[in-house]
């Protein structure tokens, strides 16, 4: 049986379970739905791909080569290498390959061809402009140079994006583990916001019980974001946890604004009482009001005047000679 006889206690308490419930399964959904795309994506059939000599004249197509020599190096941007690969016919490719791959081709032949397949990409100005350079002095001086004239007779159109897994399978399995593990943090943190209820709940004497009741219900408490009760007595805060604070228990209050490049991310009263213990009440997004803060520290130093009210080095200094941390 519940100690505390208040419906507007126990909706606030509601209010905000169903919040961390509503939060906790929109991850574990996106998890479930990320795994079956990564099912789905597994089980795609890619066709067969095409010799890329004969049928590399479109981007997008599925092709192969086979490569009869170790990958040279030509290009980097950013992470992604370039590299030249030759078939057995000496034709000469524009690659972009794995690292593992790169290894593969090591053992690469004439008598011992490796097949390397993926998408037809178009050649961007930028690599053409390197492959000509590297190309050209690479090759014996009585060679033909290429040029963007007969860049395309030499090296094609375009170039290769080899993978050996050419699905988002994985992709789509890491992203939905990663929001699935952020789910069932916030799992735990529910059930142990919920056994912290139960515990101060449970806790309380019938007296207290009764009190809190009758205060929370009481026309002249003052509600802030609806999960905040300012009783007469009592500071009571449902915001992701439960706290309840009688007033004379009360050392210090102070506001505070924390904001990321510029941007404010989170606003909150901080409370601090005399057993050297701390918590806070977040205002955003919890209060409607800009002003939500000023109100509770307004209403919290009218009950009780020998609350400390601010943060200002004075009080710092003051708070922390008491054996504050903060």
């Amino acid at each position: 049986m519940r100690k505390i006889n208040s419906k507007k206690f126990w909706k606030g308490i509601e209010r905000e379970r169903k919040t961390r419930q509503i939060v906790i399964a929109v991850f574990v959904v996106f998890a479930v739905i990320l795994g079956v795309f990564g099912v789905i994506d597994a089980r795609k059939d890619l066709g067969t791909p095409r010799d890329f000599a004969i049928e590399g004249e479109a981007a997008n197509e599925f092709v192969y080569i086979d490569v009869v020599a170790p990958a040279f190096v030509f290009a980097k941007k950013d992470s992604i290498k370039y590299y030249f690969v030759w078939d057995a016919n000496d034709y000469i490719y524009i690659v972009d390959l794995q690292a593992k791959m790169v290894d593969k081709l090591e053992s690469a032949t004439p008598g011992n061809p490796v097949r390397i397949s993926g998408y037809s990409k178009v050649i961007t100005d930028e690599i053409k402009n390197v492959a000509i350079s590297v190309y050209n002095s690479s090759i014996p001086a009585d060679w033909e140079r290429v040029n963007r004239a007969n860049f395309e007779s030499s090296f094609g159109k375009y170039y290769l994006w080899a993978r050996d897994d050419l699905t988002n399978q994985m992709v789509f399995y890491v992203l939905g583990l990663i929001i699935l593990s952020i789910g069932l943090a916030f799992l735990i943190a529910h059930l142990v916001i919920e056994r912290r209820i139960r515990r101060i709940t449970d806790g309380l004497s019938a007296e207290q019980a009764y009190l809190i009741s009758q205060e929370v219900e009481s026309p002249d408490t003052v509600v802030v974001g609806k999960s905040v009760f300012l009783t007469s007595n009592h500071v009571i805060s449902m915001v992701k946890s439960l706290h309840i604070a009688n007033y004379a228990e009360i050392a210090w209050v102070y506001f505070v604004e924390i904001r990321q490049n510029g941007i404010l991310s989170s606003r909150a009263v901080n409370i601090f009482t005399r057993d050297l213990k701390s918590w806070n009440i977040p205002t955003i997004p919890y209060g409607k009001s800009k002003n939500a803060h000023l109100q509770i520290i307004e209403i919290i130093a009218q009950r009780n005047s020998n609350i400390i009210i601010g943060f200002t080095e004075e009080n710092k200094v003051m708070m922390r000679n008491a054996g504050f941390k903060f």
